[in-house]
């Protein structure tokens, strides 16, 4: 009998030793109710693809290059996998695209982040299309479909793979004069809806054109460098960071420009740490056109910033 019960017992120890520690699947830390211990979940990867595009064959753009090129050091330094190219030809837009969207399916619930900068046009259909920088022979309307990237079709690839946690289109495209041609087509870009779970923002409004910048920038990347820097070290939700974007715009253009976006979001997001995700005071970039010629991180230390409230959701 002594040995009959001695058996149990290292039987219910053996039992125990094999049952398993729950494994949250959220990206969240849990602290165990038995322990003192936190267990640490790696957070979902980020992975951005970053287009600038001023080399144009038609109409060259002066900042596109820098922008991408700052915007790539940002989303870096706050933990993006970023894919960069800068002056991109039809084909190779394309398969940046196709490169950025596997990387996507091949890592389920990550984040995805598509920045371009460049030309882009409106089309009567409402489709918005990103030019590439052989656009001398893109005269006509009904050659942007086989001649340029449609943004709607981005963000569908993005959104089809159903498996990214967060999508992010930012697109700083709404300039002057994108293609030759007698026949001119409408202003800026036209407005998108954000499917469930993406955010999108345009650099102008429909019917707007985005200022090149006169300094190292263009003005809507110009604040939105400062903001992303802002936002990540303050945990501060992406779509109050995009409102500070706008209002920075707006003030600085007197309301000539003014970004529009577009969020779909089932729970807020934050660029750092979506466990206190939160909303409040961030900070408005400096009014100076120059902010950025040296370094885009040196106003961060030198404190030229002021606070800029948010109105809570």
């Amino acid at each position: 009998m002594k040995k009959f019960s001695l058996l149990i017992v290292l039987f219910l120890l053996n039992a125990c030793a094999l049952d398993p520690k729950p494994t949250p699947s959220d990206g969240t830390t849990h602290r165990s109710s038995s322990s003192h211990e936190d267990v640490e979940i790696e957070p979902a990867k980020k992975f951005a693809l970053v287009i600038g595009n001023s080399k144009y064959e038609h109409a060259k753009l002066r900042n596109p290059k820098r922008d991408a090129k700052d915007v790539s050091v940002v989303l870096g330094q706050i933990g993006f996998d970023v894919d960069k190219h800068l002056d991109l030809k039809d084909g190779e837009m394309k398969q940046a695209v196709d490169d950025f969207v596997k990387k996507l399916r091949a890592n389920p619930q990550s984040v995805g982040l598509f920045y371009y900068a460049g030309h882009g046009a409106r089309a009567n259909n409402g489709n918005n299309y990103l030019l590439p920088i052989n656009n001398k022979n893109i005269d006509r309307e009904d050659q942007l479909a086989f001649k340029a990237i449609d943004a709607r079709d981005v963000m569908t690839q993005m959104q089809d793979i159903g498996k990214a946690q967060v999508s992010i289109l930012i697109l700083d495209a709404c300039r002057n004069n994108p293609f030759r041609g007698t026949r001119s087509l409408n202003r800026g870009l036209n407005s998108m809806s954000s499917a469930s779970g993406s955010i999108i923002i345009f650099a102008a409004d429909e019917g707007q054109t985005a200022a090149d910048g006169v300094g190292r920038n263009g003005l809507f990347t110009k604040h939105l460098l400062h903001m992303l820097k802002q936002a990540y070290s303050n945990n501060i939700r992406i779509d109050d960071m995009f409102q500070n974007i706008r209002n920075g715009v707006v003030n600085e253009t007197g309301g000539k420009q003014e970004p529009w976006y577009s969020a779909s979001l089932s729970s807020p997001y934050c660029l750092r740490d979506n466990t206190q995700c939160g909303s409040g005071i961030i900070m408005q970039t400096s009014q100076s056109d120059d902010f950025f010629d040296d370094d885009p991180f040196e106003h961060i230390e030198r404190g030229d910033i002021t606070p800029l409230p948010i109105p809570a959701p």
